[in-house]
């Protein structure tokens, strides 16, 4: 199949031909996860497990994206030429469409691109091959990616509602801090709804964005980042990278004492629009920021339906982000006793650096507030580097340092509930 053709229909047979091919392929897959399970990768492994058992039953991409890898590094055994392994990606996209949809189909590409398999080394005491979970390649080699041109095929003809449950998906994956490698492979993945995959490749220029950029965008929102209209323009909107993000967010207008003034998206021609679709022409000393869901207020529907309308993806969750609050109990006190004695990922843990917390052995910490620290205490606590440690915490405690967590505004309070409970997920 050249760029240019339609992609070939979804093949209504694909998921017993797969399963039937898995079943081949078992014994051969099996010593690999048992290692990986050895080396710390439970968690990957029994997803992996559970796929390969039953690929008809729910499932999560990264499971199924191992057992991908997997197959394909142990049919290396017979030459697969450019036919057999565009049949053999095609098998497994088709599948993966016909069971768990689209969205499911790309997370497991993205996925993907982050699984290798290396062989067996008995020199090195390595005697079955190894799983492994790394940074994965530029995004541009997924061009030639016999599974990504199908998914990214399929995706360019999917149905808007399939197309844009997608980007959600994709955009909460990119989002997470584990997985924040995600994020240029997401855009090099995803064509625009009714182009050619030519087209759609071209129109991305998934260089001038980083996962860096999207990053900082995402914490100007958490942490409160303002700009004067003049200077958002400038660095913001003119930017070539940070331009096109700028386009897939919805921004707010504010008092410098934080009082929400307005909001409005950046049109393809620059053109500053409200959500009615008029145009406005803030003055230059007007304060600009990333909106919250909470800075949005009634018109948070409204916007997501202009979005919706638009087919616009967005970089990060935002007009669809989770939002919590602390209850009056919560707001009286310093301590968080929801999160007591439930169990922390350790991945998880790592992940919020990039968050801006701070990791000692036995304790978290985060300052929030501009006045405030809070502090999540930890059991059995941290002994070394990731790969050396169990693969759960224990939360002992969460505490605020300097006062009650009612002393923090909505969106503060949010986000910190928010990394709290994607922490003790």
């Amino acid at each position: 199949m050249t760029d240019a053709e339609p992609p070939r229909p979804v093949n209504p047979d694909a998921t017993a031909a797969l399963r039937a091919f898995l079943r081949r392929r078992r014994a051969a897959i099996e010593p690999v996860l048992i290692a990986a399970e050895a080396e710390g990768l439970g968690p990957l492994a029994a997803a992996a497990r559970a796929y390969l058992d039953a690929p008809q039953e729910p499932a999560v991409p990264e499971g199924a994206a191992a057992v991908y890898a997997l197959a394909l590094f142990t049919s290396t055994t017979v030459a697969l030429d450019a036919t057999r392994e565009r049949e053999f990606a095609e098998r497994f996209a088709d599948s993966w469409i016909l069971e768990h949809g689209h969205a499911f189909a790309a997370a497991a590409t993205v996925w993907r691109s982050a699984i290798r398999i290396s062989q067996h080394n008995p020199l090195r005491g390595r005697r079955t091959a190894r799983l492994e979970v790394i940074a994965p390649e530029p995004p541009g080699s997924l061009a030639d990616d016999q599974l990504a041109r199908r998914v990214r095929a399929l995706l360019a003809t999917a149905p808007p509602d399939s197309y844009q449950a997608t980007v959600q998906q994709l955009s909460a994956l990119s989002a997470d801090p584990p997985t924040a490698w995600a994020g240029p492979m997401v855009a090099a993945l995803l064509p625009q709804p009714g182009v050619t995959e030519t087209t759609a490749t071209a129109a991305q220029e998934p260089k001038t964005v980083t996962t860096d950029q999207i990053r900082r965008l995402e914490a100007a929102m958490v942490d409160g980042r303002r700009w004067r209209a003049d200077t958002h323009h400038t660095l913001i909107i003119e930017h070539p990278g940070l331009g096109d993000l700028a386009r897939q967010l919805v921004w707010a207008t504010f008092e410098p004492g934080g009082t929400v003034t307005g909001s409005f998206r950046v049109a393809t021609d620059g053109m500053l629009t409200d959500v009615t679709g008029a145009q406005l022409e803030p003055s230059g000393d007007v304060l600009i920021g990333v909106a919250h869901p909470l800075h949005l207020a009634d018109d948070l529907g409204r916007w997501q339906e202009v979005f919706a309308d638009h087919a616009l993806r967005q970089p990060f969750p935002q007009l669809r982000r989770s939002t919590h609050r602390f209850t009056p109990e919560e707001s009286d006190s310093n301590l968080l006793p929801r999160f007591t004695d439930r169990q922390a990922r350790t991945d998880r843990i790592f992940g919020l650096q990039q968050r801006g917390w701070e990791i000692a052995p036995t304790v978290l910490s985060r300052r929030v507030g501009g006045r405030y620290e809070v502090t999540v205490t930890l059991d059995p606590g941290l002994e070394g580097g990731y790969r050396y440690e169990t693969a759960e915490q224990r939360i002992a405690a969460v505490e605020l340092n300097g006062g009650t967590f009612g002393v923090l505004d909505p969106v503060t309070g949010s986000e910190l509930l928010r990394q709290l409970e994607r922490l003790a997920a």
